[in-house]
């Protein structure tokens, strides 16, 4: 308990507590009734110390939030880097980025102790030089070009007009590497692209996605992309 909920307590008992005591015993305050306006001076201790109790509960309950709240925090930040009991780095996740034909897809394996526990990666169409989607997997008609002639779609950056020809095939190609790329990672013992040699490299905190950064540094594959994040 600090200091200061400590004198918040006694201020708050005295307030109260001797208008009450003036109450139940008049004759320990007989002398004091004739010099001064006891009755009114009591009244407004009593108000004071009440409103001073209210202050207190509202502090102390918003304290309590305030924890509560840090600690789902380091909860939510834990849940994808955390150690296990030997001190060792653990992760939950891989954030990653292939590159297609002109197409970035990012994607994100969820980890567990037995292995992969989820591969996952997004319909969406992400332009590799400014990181805008060109294809949401939905609204294609904003983005989508269409070619005079009958000949290829295209999809064009909004923001930057870079265009990549309109294949669904391009995202079937960019889940099934992923795939191969992570299960690389997971499922090796002692290369440098291992999960666990990869995270020793790293020469900041370790991130979901800079596992994958760390990744693209050690492979030579132009389709090992981080052009998703910056």
């Amino acid at each position: 308990m600090s200091r200061l909920t400590i004198v918040s307590i006694l201020v708050t008992v005295v307030l109260i507590g001797i208008p009450t005591a003036a109450n139940f015993y008049p004759p320990l305050f007989a002398g004091l009734a004739d010099r001064l306006p006891i009755n009114i001076i009591f009244t407004w201790m009593a108000r004071t110390g009440i409103l001073a109790i209210g202050a207190m509960s509202g502090w102390f309950v918003r304290g309590i939030w305030e924890k509560e709240n840090e600690s789902e925090g380091e909860t939510v930040a834990d849940e994808e880097i955390g150690t296990d009991i030997n001190g060792e780095t653990t992760v939950s996740e891989i954030d990653g980025c292939i590159e297609v034909e002109g197409s970035c897809w990012r994607g994100i394996a969820e980890l567990s102790d037995e292995g992969i526990s989820e591969i996952n990666v997004e319909y969406k169409a992400i332009c590799p030089n400014c990181q805008t989607v060109m294809y949401d997997g939905e609204n294609s008609a904003p983005v989508a070009v269409a070619t005079v002639g009958g000949g290829p779609d295209f999809w064009e950056c909004p923001s930057c007009n870079h265009q990549t020809i309109d294949q669904y095939s391009k995202y079937e190609d960019a889940q099934n590497l992923f795939d191969s790329h992570v299960r690389r990672i997971v499922e090796s013992e002692g290369e440098v692209y291992s999960l666990d040699n990869l995270i020793d490299e790293i020469p900041h905190e370790v991130t979901p996605r800079r596992i994958w950064e760390q990744y693209a540094e050690t492979t030579d594959d132009s389709q090992v992309s981080i052009n998703c994040f910056h």
